[in-house]
């Protein structure tokens, strides 16, 4: 009964400190997408869709913003199975590099920060680039993690994410 209360109570904590990164990042103008998003029926229909980058209903991008890495994988508030997941995002148009960086959520302390040149990845039909995990060490299960990505344009804003590992 005291684990559960404990596992429980952990998780409040996690919902909280990921919701005040997210808007504070909001108010910071830094994410792509609004927080809650309102959408029609015709907005989500298929018949409706003809973008390349995908339609609503399979896509958290805002069609309006190409400039941002919007982060696909891991989904934000998402619990992985993986300690070493792929990570992928939204091609941005002119960028040459991408900037990622994993942090543990609610601190700044870094697992590390990679840049990835934009001509060493292709996008596939949708335009999100895929990347194998590329930092050592591996992920810790039962930890919370914040993924940022950005691009070396100065037009562009950070798609953000915020994650955790399952507790074996």
């Amino acid at each position: 009964m005291k684990l559960k209360i404990a596992v429980t109570l952990l998780s409040l904590i996690f919902i909280v400190l990921a919701r005040s990164e997210l808007i504070q990042a909001a108010q910071e103008n830094q994410l792509s997408y609004p927080l809650a998003q309102k959408t029609t029926a015709q907005e989500t229909s298929p018949s409706n869709c003809e973008s390349p980058q995908g339609c609503i209903e399979d896509s958290p991008r805002n069609p309006e913003d190409k400039n941002t890495p919007t982060i696909v994988s891991p989904k934000n508030y998402s619990t992985l199975e993986s300690d070493r997941p792929e990570f992928s995002w939204y091609a941005v148009e002119g960028a040459t590099n991408y900037i990622v960086r994993l942090v543990y959520s609610g601190s700044s302390e870094g697992i590390g920060e990679r840049t990835i040149e934009a001509k060493t990845v292709t996008p596939d039909e949708k335009g999100v680039i895929t990347i194998d995990y590329p930092f050592n060490p591996s992920l810790q299960p039962g930890k919370d993690y914040k993924l940022t990505v950005e691009t070396d344009l100065s037009n562009s804003k950070v798609g953000i994410t915020v994650f955790k590992v399952r507790s074996l």
